[in-house]
């Protein structure tokens, strides 16, 4: 391919570049946020992305990040967004006092590759990189997401994927995923949600390459008595592996594979790129006073999205938040074609809990367009925070 063909050929940004997980803020220590003391009084907190931990400084469209929450004095909220603009009717993060809230967030940056995230409350705010998307121009090579329907690929209760044991302190577990389930062999990364349950004291879970060395991040934080879920995006190791850390306790842990990332085949076709932009809420069962029952399912057409690209996308990355929680519960959020509900969750919620995470659902295939969200007790009101598509 000659140099103009190159050119042209990554002149649409979207490619993915997948990185060993690390930190870039840390308001606790003034790590990227210019002096160590919490965010307060509804601030909004302005950070780098481009140009740190191997990321370009130029022609960067969006970055994946895992944003922790900590020490909040008070219930509160965040969301995370592109800079500059003002704060999006949408959430990424709910929180209670004391709470530690870790979620993944896919989000464009600005134009000089920064990002925010409004914090209604006192709190602190840790932010961890897991790759970043180019933007138009860039010549960069990456890599095209490939959405699935979840797929479950871990269970430690049961043995699936790792020993039939739980997790024990300062353990790292190594989990097959290239060649498993619908992820192929020339896989180079992986999306799953990772569910830690069981858990016997205060620990934090981390998603890593196997054969790595650990990295100085967390994807969950757990307190005893958890059952939390968080997206993750983790670049694939030694023998198209990842490794799972568990730091103090026993911990049983489970994961759901939704999609994965591998090289283009055709680097002129937009397949599998992706495309973020400001949230955008898509539902909010609040509005019209109608939780979600146990057994029940509530559903999005994402037909107008058609209009919008001009195409029904390939996938999509969806904020999920349950809240007004009668029951312990858990939701499972999978592409509306689907004639069954597949064994598989998304997030897990307590009484009087609002619980957010980011998932991604496949859009394409023979039947409805859409997603579906399945509420297995009691009930719940569902909102739904649109955050990116791939084509």
């Amino acid at each position: 391919m000659d140099a103009v063909a190159a050119e042209q050929s990554y002149s649409r940004g979207g490619e993915f570049v997948p990185l060993a997980p690390t930190r870039i803020v840390d308001t606790r220590t003034g790590l990227g946020s210019g002096s160590a003391a919490p965010r307060s009084g509804r601030s909004v907190l302005t950070f780098d992305v481009a140009g740190r931990a191997g990321i370009p400084a130029e022609k960067v469209h969006a970055a994946v990040l895992n944003v922790t929450v900590i020490g909040a004095g008070a219930s509160g909220y965040a969301v995370v967004y592109p800079c500059c603009y003002k704060a999006p009717t949408a959430s990424t993060h709910n929180f209670g006092p004391s709470e530690v809230v870790a979620n993944q967030v896919v989000t464009a940056v600005g134009p000089k590759g920064r990002a925010r995230i409004y914090v209604s409350g006192t709190a602190h705010v840790i932010v961890d990189v897991a790759g970043y998307y180019t933007d138009i121009g860039s010549e960069v090579i990456g890599d095209r997401l490939r959405p699935t329907s979840p797929v479950r690929l871990l269970d430690t209760r049961i043995g699936l994927g790792a020993a039939r044991k739980q997790v024990s302190k300062h353990e790292e577990i190594r989990l097959a995923v290239s060649g498993r389930g619908p992820v192929p062999r020339n896989a180079t990364a992986v999306v799953m949600n990772v569910t830690a349950t069981n858990v016997a004291e205060s620990t934090f879970v981390t998603a890593f390459p196997y054969g790595m060395t650990r990295p100085n991040a967390s994807n969950l934080n757990l307190v005893a008595g958890d059952t939390r879920a968080n997206l993750v995006t983790v670049k694939l190791g030694e023998g198209g592996a990842i490794g799972l850390y568990n730091h103090v306790g026993t911990v049983d842990l489970l994961a759901d594979v939704v999609g994965y990332y591998t090289k283009a085949t055709d680097p002129k076709a937009d397949a599998g790129r992706v495309v973020a932009f400001h949230p955008a809420r898509v539902l909010d069962t609040r509005s019209r006073q109608q939780p979600v029952f146990a057994g029940s399912t509530v559903s999005v057409d994402t037909g107008f999205l058609t209009s919008v690209v001009g195409f029904q996308p390939a996938g999509a990355f969806i904020n999920i938040t349950a809240s007004e929680v009668t029951a312990e519960t858990f939701a499972t959020l999978y592409p509306r074609r689907l004639p069954k509900r597949p064994n598989a969750s998304t997030l897990n919620a307590s009484p009087g809990q609002i619980v957010p995470n980011l998932s991604m659902v496949s859009l394409r295939g023979a039947g409805p367009v859409g997603f579906t969200i399945y509420n297995h007790q009691g009930q719940a009101h569902m909102i739904a925070d649109l955050v990116a598509i791939v084509l």
